[in-house]
């Protein structure tokens, strides 16, 4: 949905480029603008309003509302209290996402509209506001999104050049002067910075960790500031460095110099981090001057002028810094500047959120580092359980366990919680100790599941479903008995054979789920038998059914021997090698032995993964 929202703003910035591109004096333009943004963000209504004299506001176009409503507030006072007004007094934009906040900061307004939620965006030319835009929902609360607010500031930026090409063109016109080359190089350089605007929005918004945010930012950022290459630093508190990313086109000492540096370093973006504050640098003696450390990457770079702005968390606090190149001197006026400010504020939130994430990742890694899987010794079985993430982004819902039920009896569980990755570690873990605890307790495996079912249903996590596979083997008995909810066959090898053997090859319910008749089965498991326990990530389901998948990994198992130590990463590698390795995978091998040390000495593998 997310997505969807992102392409549909970006297609109604290409059909406003698209008008503006169209129309030779753009008279029905502010009407377009004003219906776009409001369709956008699914608003109730919006209004576009035009300084006069700098003391009135006089509403140029609406959208969305009776002539009654709009001449309520047409003209209005710029020294009055309404939200279009401070937006103009203060030249920054003014976010009311619920009717709370509308009442208490304008209750005059409150008491004329029924609004619960509502925009008001200042339309800049340098230092001045020459007009506001202003949108209103009336149905309910609006929580204004990264990526809504930056559509809605483009807007804005656009609306601001459209009414200021008018004044301009009226000038050239009363003075015979010839603007019109001069005003298509503006449109298309505005057309750019849009589009560019735009596609860095889109870009951050899906940003997940704090490598693809830097990577989007660094991407579109100079073509939205009109530059040549910039920098993202984020803090990396328990350490007080900060760890920076460069424009990729970047030479290797620019990439070299500048890929960690401590928070104490004299640099435009370490200092704009420590101290909250931005650093302009207008041209290189300025830059020379205050940062003589810089000499080399500018060099580099062929920069001239320089910026570095903070990335702040929504309480305020400075969590990385934004850098930014230009090949020439430049005059940071207030405009520049404003625009700066704008793109830090609202990369700051995508910021914040990657680190969230990077931080959630890192805390569920050491926690699952720290709960390895460690299977029980049992004479006579050689077992080894390793997991595979793939990805530092995503956290894994496996889970895998082992229980030694008695000198010659181990229990084994596999399973998998179904949902979203980010939020099932923490239910994975939970799951599994209630079927340790289960089958700790329970004599047949049939009873297993429903003494799970019955702590789950008894504790207050809510419900889970998930895919799970239980064992248990004999040695004395040499018996292996097995019962599958929903999860990928086990698989057997037999001894001194290339034959695997295929349980549960049936579909039963998954766990968490009503189980009826569920089947439970038992086969002999004899010295140099292999088990094989995993979760889906194992085998290669990516373009194949499962069951096609589950053959061929069966059919790989039959050529695999050696210790279970090797077997486990014979078959990992074979995944990895594979090239589609998913975000999580979890194998147990277990191999009957008449020696239990007869795994490799140094626990090396002998097969090539």
């Amino acid at each position: 949905m997310a997505q969807d929202m992102r392409i549909d703003m970006l297609d109604r910035l290409r059909m406003v480029m698209h008008a503006l591109s169209g129309s030779p004096d753009e008279s029905d333009t502010p009407e377009l603008l004003v219906s776009q943004a409001v369709a956008a963000v699914g608003a109730s209504g919006g209004v576009l309003g035009v300084v006069r004299d700098h003391l009135w506001i006089d509403v140029l176009t609406s959208r969305g509302y009776t002539s009654e409503r709009v001449a309520a507030f047409n003209p209005l006072m710029v020294g009055s209290q309404f939200p279009l007004t401070d937006a103009v007094r203060t030249g920054e934009p003014v976010w009311l996402p619920t009717m709370e906040g509308v009442a208490a900061r304008y209750p005059a307004f409150a008491e004329r509209t029924r609004s619960e939620a509502l925009a008001a965006l200042p339309l800049l030319i340098g230092a001045e506001t020459i007009g506001v835009l202003g949108i209103t929902f009336d149905d309910g609360p609006h929580h204004f999104s990264s990526v809504e607010q930056s559509f809605l500031l483009t807007i804005a930026d656009i609306c601001a050049s459209v009414l200021d090409r008018w004044r301009m063109g009226s000038a050239a016109v009363a003075l015979r002067l010839p603007c019109a080359r001069d005003l298509c190089n503006e449109r298309a350089f505005r057309t750019r910075q849009a589009e560019g605007f735009a596609l860095l929005a889109g870009r951050l918004g899906i940003a997940r960790t704090t490598g693809e945010f830097s990577s989007a930012a660094i991407e579109h950022l100079p073509a939205v500031l009109d530059a040549t290459a910039a920098f993202v630093g984020l803090i990396d508190d328990s350490a007080d460095v900060m760890i920076v990313r460069v424009t990729s086109t970047a030479d290797a000492g620019v990439l070299h110099r500048n890929g960690r540096r401590l928070l104490s370093d004299s640099l435009p973006w370490t200092d704009a981090a420590r101290t909250n504050q931005a650093v302009y640098l207008s041209n290189s003696f300025e830059r020379q001057r205050r940062y003589p450390r810089t000499e080399a990457d500018a060099a580099a770079l062929g920069a001239e002028a320089m910026a570095a702005v903070p990335l702040r968390n929504q309480r305020g606090r400075a969590i990385g810094a934004i850098g930014i190149v230009w090949p020439d001197p430049i005059e940071f006026g207030p405009a520049l500047r404003s625009r700066l400010g704008h793109v830090a504020d609202l990369r700051g939130k995508n910021a914040e959120r990657a680190l969230s994430f990077d931080r959630a990742h890192a805390a569920v890694s050491t926690i699952r580092e720290r709960s390895a899987i460690a299977l029980p010794s049992i004479a006579g079985l050689d077992v080894h359980a390793m997991r595979w993430t793939d990805s530092p982004d995503l956290l894994g819902c496996d889970f895998s366990a082992g229980l030694r039920l008695s000198d010659d009896r181990i229990g084994v569980i596999i399973g998998q919680v179904l949902g979203g990755a980010g939020g099932s570690a923490g239910d994975a873990a939970y799951l599994s100790t209630l079927l340790v605890a289960a089958m700790a307790q329970a004599v047949a495996l049939e009873s297993v599941a429903d003494r799970a079912l019955s702590l789950l249903k008894a504790s207050e996590t809510g419900p889970l479903t998930a895919t799970v596979a239980l064992a248990v083997i004999d040695t004395t008995e040499r018996s292996l008995s097995y019962l599958n909810l929903g999860h990928p066959p086990l698989l057997v090898r037999r001894r001194n054979t290339n034959r695997t053997k295929i349980l549960t090859d049936a579909r039963y319910p998954l766990f968490g789920l009503p189980t009826g008749n569920v089947s439970a089965g038992q086969t002999s498991f004899d010295r140099d038998d292999v088990l094989v326990a995993y979760t889906i990530g194992l085998i290669e389901h990516a373009t194949d059914s499962v069951d096609a998948s589950v053959a061929q990994t069966a059919a790989a198992l039959g050529t695999m021997h050696g210790s279970a130590r090797q077997i486990a990463h014979a078959l990992m590698g074979r995944r990895r090698a594979a090239g589609t390795m998913p975000r999580d995978a979890t194998v147990t091998v277990i191999v009957g032995r008449s020696d239990p040390a007869g795994a490799a000495a140094d626990g090396t593998p002998t097969i090539p993964v």
